[in-house]
């Protein structure tokens, strides 16, 4: 009967013993590229943050004079900022990377072990 500990299982799925496991002697250098990205979600959320930027640029500097309107514009344009910003990150934070697939990997093979 195989007995495991939590710290064994821990310490295999930490991110820099994995990076080892899978070079086997090739130097990391630690800068992560953008492959794996998705390029549309990519642009649809810079198109969303400028967007949002413009409108709000529109409102500050007095070119929207309509008060309801002005106030709604700046509301949406805000929301529409925050919400590129977040699109990006959740964008670029979720690109495949060799990490990704190796942990996969290995907690497959754990399951099917069990």
């Amino acid at each position: 009967m195989v007995r495991r500990t939590e710290h064994k299982e821990s310490n295999l799925f930490r991110r820099q013993h994995i990076r080892e496991l899978s070079a086997e002697g090739v130097e990391y250098s630690g800068k992560r590229s953008l492959k794996g990205v998705n390029y549309l979600h990519m642009g649809v959320s810079l198109l969303m943050a400028a967007l949002g930027l413009f409108s709000v640029f529109l409102v500050v500097m007095g070119y929207i004079r309509i008060l309801w309107m002005s106030s709604l514009l700046l509301l949406l344009g805000s929301v529409n900022v925050m919400v590129g910003a977040w699109l990006l990150y959740e964008t670029v934070n979720e690109r495949k990377s060799i990490d990704n697939l190796v942990k996969k990997a290995v907690k497959r093979a754990i399951s099917e072990k069990n």
